[in-house]
């Protein structure tokens, strides 16, 4: 009712509903402020704030006749007054916070950025376990590119009171805006004393690492490396031994970002540039930085001789053999690796990614019936919920085995199978309508192209780019008139880009 006839501006109706229920409930504060409201919204501020002062003189010791009538000064952007009424409440009940988070959201939502950094700031500084609350606020305060110099300049006035919590959220802000240099000096600032600074550098790093800021990414884990005691084998605790394990593979993946830069080759356009069967499982070795390489394999090597009994081993033999396949091409190293971590690990995940991984090496390897073997003995191992992503390697592998019928039929099944949501159903129907087009719809001479198709893309995933780059021109010159043709002298290109 109260809603009602206040959106139709009955406010006499509304005055004398609010009243009679004063008359039966004397201590409603919150009607009691209302009233005062009915009385601004009549045009009668003084009555109004007459009233409301009235509320708060007889509320001395309770903070809720302090809030009530907060909120109706935000409310009507009454901001002198609100001001007053704040700076009264906090000297009443002696807490320099008091009301900081209302004031905060009130002068944001006014793009009032000092003041509402002020607040905000003056809240963290009394609850520093509030701090993630606050950092939120502050750091999407700072979407607004024009509150950056507000919010910097009251974080650096607030840093005199050596908060750390402060600082902390000084480095946040920089972070957030791109500052990463100035972000880890504030981190610097606060020092590695504890297990939970060490951890926050570490959180540090992988941040760095996503923005592929890798040498400030590097000196954030080496910073943690540094801060741990020497003597390993006597004085790191168990906790201490699984922060040394995150800083060496955090330190090991930055290292293995820097082995190969990002090529600048772009993909040609159409060719199902982000589909996983056409994607190119090698590094170039152009790109390789050797020095860069070393240090990654000297980094991974320690995690496995200094923490032979974590969760991070797995992990090192799986980016380990990601190195020797990919970038290496050292096949039967890799096989050790991806063997060392699908049998070291109770991750799920890891163990999946560790078989796909193997059944790509003994294809590279050549000996593609082996995978096709040990992929089958895997999937059926495993329970339904866990088998699609081997079941799409699978079919792969069928396809570059040349058992295209046996394709054609695992690849309707996928399509089938697969939800819509699923990672590679879109890889898998895009594909299918390439076999359908090039394959299964085609004459018996467009059959036979498509089988030396086939013969040519099994030869890229063995890495021999130049004999597979031959053998695509082949078929685009032994069979101009096939609709394949024109995809093998796309691949032929896409080679010649790259080398």
């Amino acid at each position: 009712m109260k809603s009602l006839l206040r959106r139709l501006k009955k406010y006499q109706e509304l005055e004398v509903l609010i009243q009679s229920r004063l008359e039966v409930y004397s201590q409603d504060i919150q009607s009691m402020a209302e009233l005062g409201e009915v009385f601004l919204l009549m045009g009668n501020e003084s009555a109004a704030v007459d009233h409301w002062e009235q509320i708060v003189a007889e509320n001395q010791s309770s903070k809720t006749g302090f809030r009530v009538v907060l909120q109706e000064y935000i409310r009507h952007g009454m901001k002198d007054r609100m001001d007053k009424l704040v700076a009264h409440g906090r000297e009443t009940f002696g807490e320099a916070d008091l009301f900081s988070l209302e004031l905060a959201g009130f002068y944001s939502r006014k793009q009032d950025f000092n003041n509402a950094a002020i607040e905000y700031l003056t809240y963290l500084q009394y609850n520093p376990k509030q701090f993630k609350s606050v950092s939120r606020q502050i750091l999407r305060m700072s979407d607004n590119r024009e509150s950056h110099y507000a919010i910097e300049e009251e974080l650096m006035r607030f840093l005199e009171t050596e908060n750390s919590a402060v600082r902390l959220l000084y480095a946040d802000f920089l972070f957030k805006i791109g500052r990463y240099a100035d972000a880890v000096i504030q981190h610097q600032e606060i020092g590695t004393a504890s297990e939970n600074d060490l951890n926050r550098w570490i959180t540090l790093g992988g941040n760095l690492r996503k923005e592929i800021e890798l040498s400030l990414a590097a000196e954030a884990y080496i910073t943690v490396l540094r801060s741990l005691p020497h003597d390993v084998k006597q004085l790191l605790t168990p906790r201490q031994r699984k922060i040394m394990g995150e800083a060496l593979y955090g330190l090991a993946l930055t290292s293995e970002l820097q082995i190969s830069p990002e090529e600048k080759v772009r993909s040609l356009a159409g060719y199902f540039p982000d589909n996983q069967f056409f994607r190119d499982p090698f590094v170039s070795v152009i790109v390789i930085d050797a020095e860069s390489l070393q240090e990654t394999f000297t980094l991974y090597d320690s995690i496995l001789t200094t923490l032979p009994a974590t969760t991070f081993s797995p992990q090192a033999h799986f980016r380990l053999g990601e190195i020797k396949y990919r970038i290496t091409r050292d096949f039967d190293g890799a096989l050790t690796s991806f063997r060392a971590a699908l049998t070291g690990t109770n991750d799920r995940s890891l163990n999946i990614a560790a078989s796909s991984r193997l059944a790509d090496v003994l294809t590279a390897k050549g000996d593609i019936e082996s995978a096709l073997d040990f992929l089958d003995d895997k999937i059926s191992s495993l329970s339904e919920r866990w088998q699609n992503n081997l079941n799409v390697k699978r079919c792969h592998l069928l396809l570059l085995s040349g058992s295209l019928d046996s394709a054609v039929n695992s690849l309707t099944d996928l399509v089938d199978d697969l939800a819509v949501t699923d990672d590679a159903f879109n890889d898998m129907l895009e594909l299918k309508v390439f076999v359908d087009e090039h394959f299964s719809r085609v004459d018996e001479e467009g059959k036979e192209a498509f089988r030396n198709y086939i013969s040519a893309e099994l030869l890229l995933r063995q890495a021999k780019k130049i004999e597979a780059q031959a053998l695509f021109l082949k078929v685009a010159e032994n069979y101009p008139e096939t609709s394949i043709a024109h995809e093998c002298l796309f691949r032929a290109a896409e080679i010649d880009q790259k080398m």
